[in-house]
């Protein structure tokens, strides 16, 4: 994964509440009700049953991981489509995915949370892009560094088609690290709106 940490950052989402209660339902919940629990939330998330099945029994998720990335995902509703959110984390092939999985779905709810504007997944890709209520693409990308090479440049020649097959009025991309200048060029030359790291900051418009 090209997922990089930055070992400097606070680990919190918001105020941190929601982090304490979720660490907190991880050491006093038995495992069987843990899964419980997440067979709930992926079935109000509409995900389906192999989809459900896939991800609960992924190798690369732990329980944490788990209940971070649906806890994430229900801060989204009722955006249309989240079920594709979770055929996109069954991809990950190694625990550094599964997390960068964590970190997208973060980064998602925290642009909700502050916007309330997202209302549909509009692709099926490694990082699904969402769409707004004004019909601008959100493309969240858990990267701490983006530097443009070929395969960058199609996945904006791929935007790009998205953009005009779907109407958008624009697309934004949400980078948690930061691009080379001429990456940061050449989004610009294609009218993406780059918000560079978006890496959760604190304190929030409203929180969690």
């Amino acid at each position: 994964s090209p997922l990089v940490q930055n070992i400097y950052a606070g680990d919190r989402f918001g105020s941190g509440v929601l982090n304490q209660r979720l660490e907190s339902r991880l050491k006093n919940t038995s495992g069987e009700d843990l899964n419980a629990g997440f067979e709930a939330m992926l079935d109000e998330l509409g995900v389906t049953a192999h989809a459900r099945v896939r991800f609960l029994s992924h190798p690369a998720y732990t329980p944490r991981s788990r209940l971070f990335f649906l806890s994430y995902l229900g801060m989204l509703s009722p955006v249309r489509g989240l079920d594709l959110l979770v055929a996109a984390a069954n991809q990950a092939s190694t625990e550094a995915d599964a997390l960068a999985y964590v970190s997208y779905a973060r980064m998602l709810a925290w642009y909700q949370i502050n916007h309330q504007t997202l209302t549909e997944v509009i692709t099926e890709t490694r990082y699904p892009t969402l769409v707004t209520s004004e019909r601008k693409g959100i493309l969240a990308l858990p990267l701490d560094y983006l530097s443009w090479s070929a395969q960058v440049a199609g996945a904006v020649a791929a935007l790009d088609e998205l953009d005009k097959t779907r109407k958008l009025e624009g697309m934004q991309l949400l980078l948690a690290g930061s691009p080379t200048r001429l990456a940061g060029e050449k989004l610009a030359e294609h009218g993406i709106e780059l918000s560079a790291g978006y890496s959760y900051p604190y304190p929030p418009a409203r929180l969690p």
